[in-house]
């Protein structure tokens, strides 16, 4: 009788395990390209929270050095979706017809929280800067992101801010880490970072966040980045692209009702990022949208500026490119209506 019964219970066991994880094999799997910054708090809330598995969803990320690397592997369905800065690469995406979409915001600058692209000094040059002003650093080495991204867009208004211009420094390319240690060389004068790679440089020792992307008039309000969808994702799994934005925009609001220094979300920014909890707490405030709308102005703004330094060639209509339709879904379904 025991026999019979230690078998039953085996049996049963192993077959809770099969749908267990026949379950897990069931969820749909959607490739995201990232960046390990705290902009994509709504990504990593969702993930953490469970908000993409409540939708039948797993979210597979998938590290990029900057937004405009992510271009050709979501223009060719290579991935489903993107989220990075805007960039020569996105504008001339959708000036070509490309199969990208842009569907949501994933961070803005808005007065007061400047938490992207700050111009960074080295820091043994500070004193010098503040004597003589930026001129003073001029024919030196500025580290950007990548060529033709937002990165160069930034830096070109601090300069300018300063009365220096991009062009009367040497440009070199590289993505954060790799530009902690060009700094710890010396091999930069000065850069742009955005959260948490500029207070880890400073808490560092490195640079300094000298001056925040909100303090310039031209960049106070900016839209930094966005969510991009495949074409390929966005005709053939689009209910799966509505179930992604839904978890996505409802992290949204648990990021906004919490705030940053709320503990769970400082825990998992600390685990996706690998930045300290403590460093994060330092960092500049970040800006969501709780409708995760985009600020088309900007877009613009920073298209005509790419055109004019000829990184886009052709006009974008970016008309064509904003699919709003996932974003106010999962709105609607939020608000119960």
């Amino acid at each position: 009788m025991l026999k019979w019964y230690v078998t039953v219970v085996v049996t049963l066991l192993a077959l809770l395990g099969a749908l267990g994880t026949a379950e897990v094999r069931a969820l749909d799997k959607v490739k995201v390209g990232y960046l390990a910054a705290i902009s994509f708090a709504p990504i990593f809330i969702a993930m953490d929270l469970k908000y993409y598995a409540e939708e039948g969803l797993e979210t597979e990320l998938l590290r990029f050095a900057s937004g405009t690397k992510m271009m050709a592997p979501i223009a060719a369905g290579e991935i489903d979706a993107a989220a990075g800065g805007s960039s020569a690469g996105l504008f001339n995406s959708i000036a070509q017809g490309m199969d990208v979409f842009i569907v949501a915001d994933k961070g803005q600058v808005r007065p007061g929280y400047g938490w992207a692209n700050f111009l960074l000094v080295r820091k043994d040059l500070v004193p010098l800067v503040k004597e003589k002003g930026i001129k003073a650093l001029e024919g030196m080495t500025d580290c950007l992101w990548g060529k033709g991204g937002i990165s160069d867009y930034s830096v070109y208004y601090h300069l300018k801010h300063l009365g220096s211009s991009l062009e009367k420094f040497k440009s070199v390319f590289m993505a954060p880490p790799k530009q902690f240690q060009a700094w710890q060389s010396k091999a930069c004068a000065i850069g742009n970072a955005a959260e948490p790679w500029g207070v880890r440089a400073e808490d560092a020792g490195l640079a300094v966040r000298y001056q925040s992307q909100d303090e310039v008039p031209e960049m106070a309000t900016t839209q930094v980045a966005v969510i991009m969808y495949s074409g390929k994702f966005v005709r053939e799994r689009r209910d799966t692209a509505q179930k992604w934005m839904n978890a996505y925009i409802k992290a949204v609001r648990h990021f906004n009702d919490k705030g940053m220094n709320d503990a769970k979300i400082l825990e998992i920014l600390q685990k996706y990022t690998e930045v300290p909890a403590e460093l994060i707490r330092k960092t500049k405030p970040l800006y969501l949208p709780a409708d995760g709308s985009i600020y088309l102005p900007s877009l613009e703004h920073q298209l005509a500026w790419f055109k004019l330094m000829g990184f886009t060639k052709a006009d974008a209509s970016l008309a064509r490119a904003l699919d709003d339709s996932f974003r106010k879904a999962a709105v609607a379904k939020l608000s119960g209506k």
